[in-house]
């Protein structure tokens, strides 16, 4: 609960070397408004977090086992787009490095026997080594696109876990109230009381 007070000092008038207060207004116990209203209780209040569910231990199954921690976050839905992802990056890493290997036994065969090759007078030694190395840079693309689905798998499973009691319903709502505070010192108080539902 915000607290918006609109405050007046009470005046003090200097009268023969003594000071005069205003009278204080009898103030009703209700007027005092310390954050408890009737309205946050009962269904509007969140219940208690499930101390049961803990981000570590989803952190730590989803390191022992990619997709452990999203079962244990009852995602189970994430699991097979976290495995397309590995098969995907698995299929470019076997392809590309298959494919780097067989460039680079062309040009072994090119430049350590001075055989020819079937790719004589097609490709230069220059264009075989601008081949193999195209290759090589997307086996290494691959492997970093596979550890970074490895990491975003466990980074997923911690902020879910973090997120497993975060209540999403649909009652969102501002609302606010003139509020009277009474205050022994300065009598009432008069202000706004605003209040955020999420």
């Amino acid at each position: 609960m915000l607290l918006l007070s609109f405050t007046s000092a009470a005046q003090v008038v200097p009268e023969n070397d003594s000071i005069k207060e205003f009278p204080q207004p009898e103030v009703s116990p209700e007027l005092f408004r310390l954050g408890q209203d009737e309205s946050l209780q009962g269904e509007n209040v969140r219940n208690a977090e499930d101390t049961t569910h803990s981000a570590s231990k989803a952190t730590w199954l989803s390191v022992a086992l990619p997709g452990a921690g999203q079962i244990y976050n009852d995602k189970w839905w994430k699991v097979p787009i976290i495995y397309a992802g590995f098969t995907a990056t698995g299929y470019y890493i076997y392809d590309n490095n298959r494919q780097l290997e067989f460039w680079s036994n062309i040009i072994d065969q090119r430049l350590d026997t001075g055989q020819t090759d079937q790719y004589e007078g097609i490709y230069s030694d220059n264009q075989l080594f601008t081949i193999q190395n195209t290759y090589r840079r997307y086996r290494d693309l691959s492997i970093i696109l596979t550890v970074a689905i490895y990491g975003l798998q466990v980074l997923d499973a911690n902020v879910d876990a973090h997120l497993y009691n975060f209540d999403v319903s649909d009652d969102i709502s501002l609302q606010w109230e003139p509020t009277f505070v009474a205050d022994p010192r300065m009598g009432l108080i008069y202000g706004a009381s605003v209040r955020i539902n999420f």
